[in-house]
C-alpha cells in the first residue's frame, strides 16, 4: 500500500486520530531484513515526514500520531530527539516496539522515560503493552491509551476499568499494519 492510499483509508474513515507508518525494531524484523535499529528509526522519521507533507496536501482532517520506536532507552530517547529536532512532538504520541517482550521492568522504564521526556501536554499511546505492564500505577498514569492482545486472552475485560474506559481501536487510532511496512523496504 502506497503512503496515499494510507492517507486516503484515514480520511475515508474520519479517523479522529491515526498513527503514522513506522517501522518497528523487534530484534526478529532487524535480522529478517538485515537492518539496525538507528536504521529502523531513520526509516520511521523519513516516512513521518513524507505522510505529514501529504497529510494536508490530501485534505485529511485526523490528527497524525507519530510513532517513536527504538529497542532500549538510548534509542528511545535519540528517536525523541530527532522528532524534538524536527518539531514532530504533537499532542498525541505513540511508542512502538513494546509488544513481544518478556521484559516488563524495561518496557514500563521505557514508557516512563519517554513520558519525563516529553512536554506534559503529550498523551502517549503505547502499542502493545501487557496488562503486566500497565499494572505500575506511575506507567497507567503515564499513558492516555494502549493496545494489547491480552484483552482477549484474559476473557474480554469490561468496558471500564477503574473508571478509565477500554481503549478500541476504532475509538482511539486507526492503526496501518506495521506488518505492511516490512513489504514495502
Amino acid at each position: 500500500m502506497c503512503i496515499r492510499d494510507s492517507l486516503r483509508i484515514v480520511r475515508m474513515l474520519q479517523a479522529d486520530l491515526y498513527a503514522l507508518r513506522d517501522y518497528s525494531c523487534e530484534i526478529e524484523i532487524l535480522k529478517k531484513h538485515k537492518t539496525t535499529v538507528r536504521e529502523q528509526i531513520i526509516r520511521t522519521f523519513e516516512h513521518h515526514l513524507k505522510l505529514l507533507e501529504l497529510h494536508d496536501k490530501l485534505n485529511v482532517k485526523s490528527q497524525p500520531v507519530p510513532v517513536i520506536q527504538g529497542w532500549n532507552i538510548e534509542d528511545y530517547l535519540y528517536c525523541t530527539d530527532i522528532y524534538r529536532d524536527h518539531g514532530i512532538i504533537m499532542d498525541y504520541m505513540a511508542i512502538g516496539t513494546l509488544c513481544r517482550r518478556g521484559m516488563t521492568k524495561t518496557i514500563r522504564k521505557i514508557i516512563l522515560t519517554i513520558k519525563n521526556e516529553l512536554p506534559t501536554w503529550v498523551k502517549i499511546h503505547a502499542f502493545g503493552v501487557k496488562i503486566k505492564v500497565l499494572g505500575n500505577k506511575a506507567v497507567w498514569n503515564s499513558t492516555y491509551g494502549f493496545d494489547t492482545s491480552s484483552w482477549s486472552l484474559d476473557g474480554r475485560w469490561s468496558s471500564l476499568i477503574n473508571g478509565r474506559k477500554r481503549i478500541e481501536t476504532k475509538q482511539l487510532l486507526h492503526f496501518m499494519s506495521t506488518f505492511s511496512n516490512h513489504h514495502n523496504f
